[in-house]
This record gives structure tokens, sequence and C-alpha cells, in this order.
């Protein structure tokens, strides 16, 4: 019985409305109709289709299907059901093709169906991404029911653990557990999950074969779009190397703390050596030197004291003349008393040049350098050497000046010194100083021969020392070189070439 009007009408509205893409073909491929989305897929209006080939349809995306839809045009077989992809409007679309024969009473008609499947693509491509990266993941997955028990591994869960896909299903994640930690840790766990929010700790488990691993983990609630629990998601790191290692760097830095506390006592009893050798090295260099100084008072004072002897000599005589003017003798006792005042000076002189100073002062380098040419003058005059100031007149430093004026006293002795070896020579010493912007530089300039490259390193050495032993300790210039490093903070360094030596030392302001 062919259909009422109402049933044909309510198929039209069908065809009409449908969200599936409907082309209508006669027996020989010629369109005789197509709905409004068959229209808005290929992109062309409702008169483009009628009476028109389905072969002269041009859309690009649809004309490699051409060919199996005449061939069932032909043979009279249904289109078997394939996926394509169309580009619409510069968007990516996939539709689902079919076609099937419409058995009606006049002639057959072939209907072309198209179903957009473009949401359920995507979302199986997501599904598939998601899927392989699980699969293909370098840490283990685990996903368990609300009750605990396991649903899904990934390969790498059986491959650290041992246990296939197979035999975890249905299991509880406990069969991993080693009995090593507090149980306090799973409930925990538990706690937390069960209230959607991720705990993250790590666990100390077995493998099927017994071998005790760590991992790890991070343990959070799936859920469904009511914000219900549907499963339990673990993803889990193999960290048993990262263990084996912070316990073996753990166990070294217990070791290294042992040795720093066995290095620190012997640092300090080195310390402690080098303190008294110090000392020890002071006190000879304070030896030397006074026995230096006491030859310098000594020559200093021969002069004076014969002119004081003659003087009093003539007194002598002088005092057998009766008519001897009270005058005379006033005059000669004068000159003692200049004589015996200007022996006393230099006592003074030599015994401040001892003085140690307490603390730094500020001092200008025209008083310094004026001290140490008084007080050196004995060794200048003993190998005829002639020494030079180069500097500003109002250069100063604030430091220790007594120290200051030791080290340039040392200096130029161990010059003169030199000089004795090497007579003949014009002997001079020049010493300069050179103001820049963040120290002053001195120099001690001699041209007294120059020092053997060979040796020149081991200037500085305690008790190292090219003089006889009745003439040299060894000490001057070591003692030097702490001086201007602890009490000035500065450096001394020492270059050679030729007959010319030069000492410079560097005083930071």
């Amino acid at each position: 019985m062919p259909p009422t009007i109402d049933l044909i009408d309510q198929y039209k509205y069908f065809f009409q409305s449908s969200v599936d893409g409907f082309l209508v073909l006669d027996e020989n491929g010629v369109i005789q109709d197509a709905n409004p989305k068959a229209c808005s897929i290929f992109e062309q209006p409702f008169a483009f289709f009628l009476q028109t080939s389905i072969q002269d349809v041009s859309h690009e995306d649809f004309k490699d299907h051409l060919k199996k839809i005449d061939t069932c045009l032909k043979s009279k077989k249904d289109l078997e059901t394939e996926e394509i992809k169309v580009n619409i409007n510069n968007e990516t679309s996939f539709f689902e093709l079919k076609g099937g024969w419409l058995k009606l009473q006049q002639n057959d008609q072939f209907l072309i169906t198209l179903r957009d499947i473009t949401k359920a693509e995507l979302v199986e491509r997501e599904f598939k991404k998601i899927y392989t990266a699980v699969i293909q993941s370098p840490v283990s997955v685990v996903i368990t029911d609300t009750k605990g028990k396991i649903e899904y591994v990934n390969p790498k869960f059986s491959e650290l653990t041992g246990y296939s896909l197979e035999e975890a299903m249905g299991k509880n994640p406990r069969i991993l557990k080693s009995g090593k930690q507090d149980s306090t840790i799973y409930q925990q766990l538990w706690d937390t999950i069960t209230q959607k929010q991720v705990w993250k700790g790590e666990f100390h488990n077995l493998k099927k074969n017994g071998e005790s691993y760590w991992e790890s983990a991070s343990v959070s609630a799936i859920v469904d779009e009511k914000g219900e629990v549907t499963h339990y998601l673990a993803v889990k790191e193999d960290i048993t190397k990262q263990k084996e290692l912070e316990d073996a760097l753990r166990e070294n830095m217990e070791k290294l703390s042992d040795f720093n506390l066995n290095l620190e006592s012997k640092i300090q009893e080195e310390i402690e050596r080098n303190k008294a050798k110090d000392l020890l090295i002071a006190q000879q260099t304070r030896y030397a030197q006074m026995g230096e100084i006491l030859n310098m008072i000594a020559h200093q004072w021969k002069q004076p004291l014969n002119a004081i002897s003659a003087t009093a000599t003539e007194i002598s005589l002088l005092s057998g003349f009766k008519d001897l003017p009270v005058e005379v003798i006033q005059d000669r006792m004068k000159f003692i008393e200049k004589q015996t005042q200007y022996m006393s000076d230099i006592i003074h002189d030599f015994m401040d040049f001892f003085r140690p100073d307490k603390e730094k002062q500020e001092f200008r380098f025209k008083e310094t350098f004026e001290n140490v040419k008084n007080i050196g003058s004995y060794f200048l005059k003993q190998q005829n050497t002639t020494l030079s100031f180069d500097f500003d007149e109002n250069l100063s430093l604030r430091g220790f000046k007594k120290e200051l004026e030791q080290v340039l006293i040392n200096l130029i002795s161990n010059s003169c010194a030199a000089f004795e070896t090497k007579r003949g020579l014009d002997s001079h010493i020049r010493i300069k100083a050179e103001e820049k912007s963040d120290a002053i530089i001195l120099s001690v300039i001699d041209n007294a021969g120059g020092i053997p490259k060979k040796i020149i390193g081991k200037i500085f050495e305690p008790y190292y020392t090219t003089k006889p032993k009745d003439k040299g300790t060894g000490i001057g210039l070591y003692m030097s070189k702490q001086i201007i490093e602890k009490s000035f903070g500065g450096k001394i360094e020492v270059e050679s070439e030729g007959e010319t030596t030069r000492f410079d030392i560097t005083l930071p302001k």
C-alpha cells in the first residue's frame, strides 16, 4: 500500500531538517534531490544539484569516492560505510559516508547519506593520543575502582613490578607492600584521595620476585561530570637509583664531616705551631735588629765620645792655670753638654724605633723617610752609599708607621750588605712613593748587583740567607713580608734585572 499524504509529509520534513546530508540519485547517477545539510557540506546552492550528475560534483575531498559510487550504481549494490575528511569553511570535518538503494514503485533510487562524526572523531583521536601516551609512558600508571581494585596498569608498571595486566587486575595495590613503612602512610593516602585531593609521597615496595624498590607516587581521584568519584589514578616513578645515590651521598657526607672535624683539629694545631714559629722568628728578628742597632749606636757614639774625652782632657790641662777665665771652662762644659744631648737623642730615636704601634694612626711619609734615613745612616756611611727619595711631601697613610719603618730599614740594610761585595760601584738606593686610586706603591731600588734568578723565588722564605752565618739570620725579608701582608693587608714583590733590584710594596688605602 502506498504511503499516505501525512506520512509523505513526515518523510519530507525528516529529509529537509535532518542533521545528516542526503543526496538522491537515479539509476544513472543524476541527482534528483538534496537536503540543506548536503548543500552545506558541498558548499553549493540547491539549484546546483538538480539534474546534475554525481560525477560532476567537483568538491576536492569527495572526488576519491565517486568511483566507488559509480560502481555501486552499475552493480546495484549498496555502498559500505566509510569515513571521509572534508574541508568546510577552512575547517576540517569528518563524515561517515554510506549509500543504499531505495526500492520505489516507479524507479529505484540511490540514497547517499553523509553523517557528521567530527566530534566523535576528535574525541577518539584525543583518546588515542592519551592512550598512546599512557602506553608509552616512562612511569607507572595504575587505575583502580572506588574500592581500590586495580582495573588497569600500563606496560611500565608490568616492566617494573613483574605483574602483568591480567595478574594485577582485580587485585589491590597492596600486593606491592613491603611492610617496611608505617601503616599511617596508607591511611593518610586514603583519607586524602577520598577528599578529592592529591596525595604525594614515596613507597618502599616489593616486586613480584621479592626485590625491593622505591617509587615516588602521585595519587588522585577521577571524577565524572557530576563531580562523583569514579576511579583513582596513581602515577609512580622508580626512584631506586636516586635513593641509592642519596644513601651514598649521606654516607660520604658523614665521612666528610668526620674528615672536616679532624682537618679542623689538624689545622688548628698547625696554626698554633705557626704562631709559635712566627713568634720565635719575630723575636729572632728583634734580636738581630737590636744587634745591628747596637752597632750603629756604638758607631754614632764614637765621635761624640772622642770629642767629650778630648774636651775633658783639655779642661784638666787648663785647670792648672790660675788666671784661667771662667768663661773658657763654661764654654767647654756647654760643648760636653751638647755632645751628651746628641748621644741621648740617638738613644731616644732607636728606642722609639723598637716601640711597637698599638693601633693604626695617620702618618706622613715625609716623617717616615726622615726616620729611616737617620736610623739607616750607619749602614749608608759604611758602604759610602747615597739614599734619595721621590715622593709627594703631603702623601700620608693610615697604618702602623713604625712597622713600615722596620721594613724599609731592613731593605736598606740588605742593599748595603750587597754593596759590601760590590766594591767600586757608584752605590745608590732610591725610595719612591706613588699614589694610586686604591693603594700607595713604595719602591726600593738599588744597583747592588741584582739577585740571581735561581734564588729570587726563595728570598722571602724563613731562615733563607746568602750572607755569612755571623752576618745574617735569613728572617729579615720573611718578617718584612709578614708585616706588609698582616699589618697592612698588602703585598711585597721583587724583580731583578742586571745590576738593579726593585722591591715593590703595595699598601692599600
